[in-house]
């Protein structure tokens, strides 16, 4: 939001008022000595959807706007969890430029796109963990279906499993751990 037109050096509060006079102050700003300010509108996720009116207040809280905008939060809250992401088939080892590379593919139902990150454990023949994890990325849209890989850089001769499993970016856990079959590098 630019406003223009304030008090020169005014504090200013940006509040989104809702029907049944519901009031989130959602930013606020000094005006410069030009009498202008700017402030992003943050929308909570605990806001309930509906039309909102932007009120721009000053510091005695009077109204600064002749014509205040309208904001629409829609619902678009999304749930994730161990099935947002499916599974198609097991994951796989496979050579790629002479380095074994662990793909997944899974598919996206969250109602939003997605940037994730596999992680795949390696385990031991006798299924103790190596030490080893390895990390594939991939950004996903709704819907999208998308093999992810990751590189087993360094790891040293032997027989392994892999478990496999997916976490947004910012570490929510958005698949089941799957296991792969058997294999020797």
């Amino acid at each position: 939001m630019t406003a223009t037109g304030l008090a020169t050096s005014g504090t200013y509060n940006v509040v989104l008022k809702g029907a049944g006079g519901a009031k989130y102050v959602v930013a606020s700003f000094a005006a410069s000595s030009l009498g202008s300010g700017t402030a992003a509108i943050p929308v909570s996720s605990s806001m309930a959807p509906g039309s909102y009116t932007v009120e721009l207040r000053d510091s005695n809280n009077y109204y600064s706007l002749v014509s205040p905008p309208t904001l629409t939060v829609s619902s678009s809250a999304v749930t994730l969890g161990t099935s947002t992401l499916t599974p198609s088939g097991s994951p796989a080892e496979s050579v790629v430029n002479g380095q074994p590379v662990i793909t997944g593919t899974f598919t996206n139902t969250a109602g939003t796109s997605l940037s994730v990150w596999m992680w795949v454990n390696i385990l031991t023949s006798t299924g103790a963990s190596s030490g080893y994890v390895y990390i594939g990325s991939a950004t996903m849209a709704s819907g999208q279906s998308v093999p992810i890989g990751a590189t087993l850089l360094n790891l040293p001769h032997g027989t392994y499993t892999a478990q496999v499993f997916v976490t947004t970016t910012s570490g929510i856990a958005v698949s089941t751990t799957s296991t792969t079959a058997s294999f020797t590098v």
